[in-house]
This record gives structure tokens, C-alpha cells and sequence, in this order.
């Protein structure tokens, strides 16, 4: 005569995700956005322009202290290189700062300018890197097409994701129905639950 209990399903036991899949998402999510952070201030401070942005006084205030060693000139501003660190004031709301370089828009200077700058006996370059940044002109619009396709692949990644498994907040219900149904304990119930909550 066999025993029932052999034959009968317990359904605390019964099959279930496991949970080291969300986990290993999330942990990944969280390596993934770490790195991409890491990399784009590299890539902006590899890609921004040279010198703090000043008004062009300024620039006419260092070259009569004879502070001034060398000029870059590009498309969009010049920048100019100091022989020491100098305390100068920023051309957005005027506040100081200290500064090895200084930035001046070209809108700001004009061919007498800087003709006049070339008299000076200072090195005066054509390099578009420094002043303009290391694309040129199209520094700033090859970093907002970055971030937009980062944020497109974003927004991809997490539609596929909720095709596959569902949202967040429906993976959520279906953990309550399960926990009401016995088919997994609280301790389970709460770390998945606090795994789902870093997607929301």
C-alpha cells in the first residue's frame, strides 16, 4: 500500500524562478551605468575645449601683466595660455576662479583684434582641438547624439525586458499571488521585491 504523501505536490515546494536571475540583472544594470558614467565624463573631459570662458577684457587685462605665453585660435573662440595660474572672472555670471588657460568666444573678437594679437610677439596657432574641442565645432553635438542613443538603447533594453518578463510592478503581483499561495516564503518575497524596486 503506498503512502499519499509520496504522491502528493506540496506547493511551497513547487518550481519557481530562481531568484540569482534578477539579481544578476540588476547587479549587471548597476555595473553597466557605473561604467557608462566612468566613461562619459573620460570622453567629456577628453572632448571639451580648453581654458575657462571669459569676456575678451580679460584676456586684454593678462596680456598687458604679460601673463599670456601662447594663443590657440579656432572656429569658436580662442584660448589663451598662462605662463602661471591666475585668478579671472567667468564670463557666465561673473563669479572668479582660478585658471590656467581662458576661453574667448571668436563672436567676442574680431580680425583687428586679432591681427593686433599677432603683433604681440606671443605664438598665435590655428588649433581647432584646443579651442573647439578634439571633434571641432561638432564637439557638443557629437555628445548629445551619444546620450540620445544611450537613452534610445535605455528605453529598448527595458521594453525587451518587460516583453520577456513582464513589468516591474506586474512581476511584483505576481510574487504577492504566489506568496499568498504558499509557493514561496517572505524572505523570498522581500528580496525579489526589493530587486524589482530598483527598476521602478
Amino acid at each position: 500500500m503506498s503512502d499519499p504523501t509520496t504522491t502528493s505536490s506540496d506547493p511551497a515546494m513547487a518550481s519557481t524562478p530562481d531568484d540569482g536571475d534578477s539579481k544578476v540583472s540588476t547587479g549587471r544594470l548597476a555595473l553597466i551605468l557605473g561604467a557608462s558614467i566612468i566613461g562619459l565624463l573620460g570622453l567629456l573631459t577628453w572632448l571639451a575645449p580648453l581654458g575657462v570662458p571669459v569676456a575678451s577684457a580679460e584676456l586684454q587685462r593678462l596680456l598687458q601683466a604679460e601673463q599670456v605665453v601662447a594663443i590657440d585660435v579656432g572656429t569658436t573662440a580662442i584660448v589663451a595660455f598662462l605662463e602661471e595660474s591666475q585668478l579671472v572672472q567667468q564670463l557666465e555670471g561673473g563669479r572668479l576662479a582660478q585658471a590656467q588657460s581662458i576661453r574667448i568666444y571668436r563672436s567676442l573678437v574680431d580680425e583687428a583684434q586679432l591681427d593686433s594679437l599677432r603683433q604681440t610677439g606671443i605664438p598665435v596657432r590655428q588649433r581647432s582641438s584646443t579651442t573647439d574641442g578634439a571633434l571641432g565645432p561638432y564637439t557638443w553635438i557629437v555628445v548629445v547624439l551619444l546620450l540620445l542613443a544611450a537613452g534610445g538603447w535605455h528605453l529598448v533594453d527595458q521594453a525587451r525586458r518587460h516583453r520577456l518578463h513582464g513589468s516591474p510592478r506586474q512581476q511584483i503581483a505576481d510574487l504577492e499571488r504566489e506568496l499568498e499561495q504558499g509557493k514561496i516564503d517572505p524572505d523570498r518575497f522581500r528580496r525579489e521585491v526589493e530587486q524589482l524596486s530598483t527598476e521602478l
